[in-house]
């Protein structure tokens, strides 16, 4: 979670992981002091954030399959690094992320392109998990302001995001085996998020 979408300057608040439906695991970055300001994780500063940091870089590092939705900007904003002369965020660790890539957006995209994506939109039509974002829209003026929200209102919102990446793939899989389109997706959809991150990473020759 960030407060916005500017990957170059937007801070990472929070990150969250599910292994499977029903859960969802949240490691807080930065803490709400409840005044505007965002300070690290009172815990972090306790045992030192850049131990955190090596855990979150073992765990995406790993050659475990990751699936997100909307994941070219996952990998933006995680694996952006401090001395990258345009990155003004302090929270860029250069978390490298390495294994297969899924994306639910883009899984949703090769079976209803004409439809919206909005995860939330999609948990409603495609599973039984109730309605999330209310607490969180309320607190932050529509999403327009992350950095707002309380603590626990976000990570119970980013926690829910993960449990729902599960959900929706398992939602979406009968339909793209029965649509013929898994071959797509496999072989030139999902290598496409890191081959389209890599060619903003180091431009291309026009």
């Amino acid at each position: 979670e960030t407060p916005g979408l500017d990957w170059k300057r937007d801070e990472l608040l929070c990150t969250s992981f599910a292994g499977r439906e029903g859960e969802g695991f949240v490691v807080p970055i930065l803490h709400n002091s409840g005044d505007g300001e965002l300070e690290v994780w009172p815990e972090w500063q306790r045992v030192g954030l850049k131990r955190v940091v090596a855990i979150l870089k073992e765990i995406f590092g790993s050659a475990t399959p990751k699936c997100g939705q909307n994941v070219l900007f996952d990998l933006r904003v995680l694996e952006r690094a401090r001395e990258d002369r345009y990155i003004e965020a302090l929270t860029a660790f250069g978390i490298k992320v390495k294994g297969p890539l899924k994306d639910t957006e883009l899984m949703h995209t090769a079976i209803a392109e004409s439809l919206p994506h909005s995860m939330t939109l999609l948990l409603g039509l495609y599973s039984d998990m109730p309605w999330y974002e209310e607490e969180v829209s309320r607190a932050t003026d529509g999403k327009k302001h992350m950095a707002k929200a309380p603590d626990e209102v976000l990570h119970y919102y980013s926690a829910a995001d993960a449990d729902g990446l599960p959900r929706l793939e398992a939602a979406f899989m009968p339909t793209v085996r029965a649509e013929g389109v898994a071959w797509v997706l496999e072989n030139v959809t999902y290598p496409l998020i890191r081959f389209c991150r890599n060619m903003e990473e180091r431009g291309i020759p026009v």
